[in-house]
């Protein structure tokens, strides 16, 4: 008989973050993603006073075309991990990384994690026309399961672009709207010095911003960055006596759409519907007691979904 698995509310504020820390951000040439990871989970270190023999676990994201696997950042570190792995699942590796850290620390295979992420995007894109095409059309980019390249189909862009489309189709979105949310967070991001855009931005702005693929334009867009972050993960005793005010580790939820982009409503609905519920659940929390709210927005309509 398989025993019950415990519920989550069981790692409920059992760890906590005690350091964090990014890279240099934006535009960084000459250095490499493992470089910009390595000077983030350092600055990371170095919030949380802790130094790189205070660490046995290091969890990192890959394998994508700037490889930065664990054992790699370890050895760059100096650090003896006996915990540690390269998680593949997206742009959700890095809250995974967090969230397995918590089990790790939690039932003894690790006392102190770290967790990063980095990627020299900007630079190895714009290091030369060949690079740039070479990046838009490797088969991550060109997404070829349902349609591919021979429909014009390269890369993140077109692809939420379908699903901005089906959006407007289903709720009458407007691209007025999709404007509101891109002005909103460009005042959003002018509030932090370390923010890549420098200069706000208006409605008229935005539609007057070039066309990529409809309905998007160049300020419905992700931006491009070289850029790191790390965090460090130990348990909620151990916190008590670090540098910084510990962090209590509350609550977090996955869940993935596996049946493909054009499935149902997964166009306009993202995982991060379920995956929040549970985040709530095992909180014991509900949207009514988060004041703060930071979104991904690597494009405009995803705000919505």
């Amino acid at each position: 008989m398989i025993p019950e698995i415990s519920p989550a509310r069981e790692l409920r504020d059992t760890c906590a973050v005690v350091g964090a820390a990014t890279s240099r951000l934006g535009k960084v040439p000459g250095v490499s993603s493992l470089d910009l990871i390595v000077e983030a989970i350092s600055n990371a270190l170095d919030d949380a006073g802790l130094k790189p023999s205070d660490v046995d676990g290091v969890l990192c994201r890959g394998p994508d075309e700037s490889y930065s696997h664990h054992q790699l950042v370890a050895e760059r570190l100096g650090v003896n991990a006996r915990f540690s792995t390269t998680l593949t699942n997206g742009g959700a590796s890095q809250i995974m990384s967090v969230a397995l850290a918590v089990m790790a620390v939690r039932f003894g295979l690790a006392k102190t994690i770290v967790c990063g992420f980095g990627r020299d995007t900007w630079s190895r894109t714009h290091s030369s026309e060949e690079a740039r095409v070479r990046n838009e059309t490797r088969p991550e980019s060109m997404l070829a399961r349902e349609f591919g390249p021979e429909y014009g189909y390269f890369g993140a862009t077109a692809a939420h672009a379908l699903g901005a489309t089906r959006h407007m189709h289903l709720y009458g979105t407007t691209r007025d709207q999709f404007g509101e949310i891109a002005v909103a967070f460009r005042e959003h991001a002018l509030r932090n010095p370390d923010a890549s855009m420098k200069k706000p931005l208006t409605i008229s702005d935005y539609h007057n911003g070039r066309l990529i693929v409809a309905p998007f334009g160049i300020y419905d867009c992700s931006l491009r960055s070289d850029a790191a972050g790390a965090v460090i993960v130990t348990s909620a005793e151990r916190a008590k006596d670090l540098k910084q005010p510990p962090v209590l580790i509350k609550g977090f939820g996955f869940h993935n759409n596996t049946r493909g982009w054009f499935a149902d409503d997964n166009m306009v609905v993202t995982a991060a519907k379920q995956a929040g519920a549970a985040a709530y659940s095992m909180a014991g929390l509900g949207p009514s007691d988060v004041d703060t709210a930071q979104i991904y927005d690597c494009f405009t309509y995803m705000v919505l979904t």
